[in-house]
C-alpha cells in the first residue's frame, strides 16, 4: 500500500495546483476594502467579480438590480402603480410598486393567504393534531397536500395521493 500510496500523493499534490486553475481576468478597479485588484473569478453558478486578495479580503461585487418595469395599471388595495419584477428564482409576477408597506400581487387573491380566507367548503376534515383548525389543500413546490389552518402554531400536513384520493 506504501508503495503505491506515497507517490500517488506526490503526483496529486504536484498537479493539484494546476489542474482546473485558469486565471482569473483584471477588471482595472481596486478593492474598496483592501485596495487589492478586483478580478472576475469563475464558479458553478456563472462568473463574478471578487477581490485578488482571497481569503484575506473576502470582498465580492454585488450585480446592480435592474429597476421594475411598470404595467401602467394601478393597484387595488393602496393606489400606487403595479411593476413587473422578478422572484428569487427569476420567474416574473406583478407587484404593488409600495412593497413592503402594500404587498399586493396581482393573480394571488385566488389564493388564500390566511386562515380566515378559507371558507367552510375549503375544509376537508377536522385536524387530527390540534383539533382546533381544519385541514385544507395547500400547495407546496411540486405537490398538493393538506394542511392544518392553524399553521404555524401547528405543522400537522398529509400528502395527498393522486392515484387513491386522499391518503
Amino acid at each position: 500500500m506504501n508503495d503505491f500510496y506515497g507517490p500517488f500523493i506526490e503526483k496529486f499534490t504536484s498537479v493539484a495546483d494546476k489542474m482546473y486553475k485558469d486565471p482569473a481576468q483584471p477588471t482595472g478597479e481596486t478593492c474598496p476594502k483592501c485596495g487589492s485588484p478586483l478580478v472576475i473569478k469563475k464558479s458553478k453558478y456563472g462568473s463574478f467579480v471578487a477581490c485578488s486578495n482571497y481569503p484575506k479580503c473576502d470582498y465580492i461585487q454585488k450585480k446592480p438590480k435592474e429597476p421594475a418595469k411598470e404595467t401602467g395599471e394601478m393597484c387595488p388595495v393602496c393606489g400606487r402603480p403595479l411593476v413587473e419584477r422578478k422572484d428569487r428564482k427569476g420567474r416574473p409576477f406583478v407587484g404593488c410598486s409600495g412593497y413592503p408597506k402594500c404587498n399586493y400581487i396581482k393573480g394571488a387573491e385566488n389564493r388564500p393567504a390566511s386562515p380566515a380566507a378559507y371558507t367552510e367548503k375549503d375544509f376537508v376534515k377536522e385536524c387530527p393534531s390540534c383539533h382546533k383548525g381544519h385541514l385544507v389543500v395547500k400547495h407546496g413546490r411540486k405537490v398538493d397536500f393538506l394542511g392544518c389552518t392553524n399553521f404555524p402554531k401547528c405543522h400537522y400536513h398529509e400528502w395527498i395521493d393522486d392515484k387513491k384520493g386522499k391518503k
